[in-house]
């Protein structure tokens, strides 16, 4: 047993509220009964009427819109009355003795629009949200529930948020291929020959191979055949590409250090030409990409080799190269160590790699992928909440790549027609991100 005043008390939250009594032909028929306006609030939009086919002149119906959770949660809103003329005059008299405000209160034929906003508190956003519907019937003396209907449901949807991803630059030929092929390294990473560095330690180093004191290149003698193909194939590769190009071709030439350093000297030249002239021959570069270097004699490599092995008299040999300067003197005593054993070793195991045209590296220089780049720094900004700044550097760009970044940046700033196009035309384009994007918006 209760009365209105005590239900108006037991509102739980404030609510805006907005009721207007209208035709039953006039009422709103767009408007949802429950509709989120982001997840702060919900808005609520419904006809209302009493009900009931007559109402006694001593009786009124007092309507209760009701928002409940599967939780067991629920929001109170505030009440209407519909009641024939004299018990709102009898009503009227005594909110005015009590000094109690009357809002709210319609003829008993009314339909009313039943309008308000309801701030969203924590626990709606989790669970299924019903509007219900209660009715009761005030008499003289008591409220008797008379109805109770469920209208309308909802659930807190989280709202898709599209993803602008970054985009691979377009790689050069030149890019592509030194991914596999360690001989290839841009122009950046070029630094001056240093005959202290053996050839065997350098990265992606190509050899092709002579026999003992000669210069003439043999494609059938070793792997040069493969060699010699694999370094035509490169060159030709990044020649034919518009976005690469060859800026330098280093060749040094090399002769196991046997026999007169003057001779061997010689032949480290010729060795280097030899390999110049027959790239030359097969691949169009001009002449100041080329690099060759007569390094002479291969201590430094024969170094490195012995240092690397477990042969005979590995430490005295060692001893011999690394402290003899005179290279003239450091041979006469490697040949004469442990009666020529040692010497004899490193002709049949060591010599014959060493006479050799060392093809070191390829430089080669490539356009970069600018559009790219400035695609990827507007992402990042999209990625700060920078998009205004996002949008600056897409617009001015002159390349398909940009539309799905376009499009998040544009969706953030509330432009959802804009965005929508510029995810269609990524789309359409093959970006799977954006096809992602357009699928989940449509939702």
């Amino acid at each position: 047993m209760y009365n209105i005043k005590s239900l108006i008390s037991t509102i739980i939250m404030p609510v805006l509220c907005f009721v207007l009594p209208v035709k039953a032909s006039t009422v709103p028929t767009d408007s949802l009964a429950l509709k989120w306006m982001g997840e702060d609030s919900l808005r609520i939009g419904i006809s209302l009427t009493s009900g009931v086919d007559d109402i006694k002149r001593n009786t009124r119906i007092i309507v209760t819109p009701v928002i409940a959770g599967d939780d067991g949660n629920s929001v109170t809103l505030r009440q209407i009355e519909f009641a024939t003329k004299r018990n709102r005059k009898y009503n009227d008299r005594l909110a005015a003795f009590e000094g109690v405000e009357r809002t709210g209160v319609y003829n008993e034929k009314d339909t009313v629009f039943y309008e308000t906003v309801v701030p969203v508190d924590d626990w709606m956003l989790d669970t299924r949200l019903s509007l219900q519907i209660v009715r009761e019937k005030e008499g003289c003396c008591n409220i008797e529930k008379i109805s109770e209907e469920e209208v309308a449901e909802t659930r807190y949807v989280i709202p898709y948020i599209p993803v602008a991803g970054m985009v691979a630059p377009v790689l050069s030929v030149a890019e592509k291929m030194a991914e596999t092929q360690p001989v290839l390294c841009p122009s950046s990473e070029y630094r001056p020959f240093n005959s202290k560095v053996p050839l065997a330690k350098m990265r992606g180093a190509l050899f092709v191979h002579f026999k003992v004191g000669k210069s003439k290149i043999e494609e059938n003698f070793k792997e040069n055949s493969i060699t010699l193909e694999k370094i035509v194939e490169i060159m030709n590769s990044i020649n034919a590409d518009s976005i690469s190009s060859i800026s330098k071709i280093r060749i040094i030439g090399h002769a196991s250090p046997e026999g007169p350093v003057a001779l061997n000297n010689r032949l480290s030249k010729n060795r280097a030409e030899a390999l110049k002239n027959f790239i030359d021959s097969r691949v169009k570069l001009p002449e100041e990409c080329y690099e060759v270097i007569a390094a002479g004699e291969a201590w430094t490599d024969l170094e490195y080799v012995i240092e690397n092995s477990d042969m005979p008299q590995r430490d005295e040999l060692l001893e011999i190269i690394r402290t003899v300067e005179d290279p003239v003197r450091r041979e006469a005593l490697v040949r004469k160590l442990d009666g020529g054993k040692a010497f004899d070793y490193l002709k049949k195991e060591v010599f014959g790699n060493q006479r050799t045209s060392g093809y070191i590296q390829i430089y080669f220089d490539a356009e970069p992928d600018t559009d790219a780049s400035a695609i990827n720094d507007a992402v990042q900004l999209i990625n700060s909440g920078k998009y205004e700044e996002a949008v600056k550097i897409l617009e001015g760009l002159d390349d398909d790549r940009k539309y799905n970044a376009l499009g998040t940046a544009y969706f953030m700033l509330g432009s959802k027609s804009r965005a929508m196009d510029c995810f269609e035309k990524a789309a359409k384009n093959g970006d799977v991100q954006a096809q992602d994007n357009l699928k989940k918006l449509k939702k």
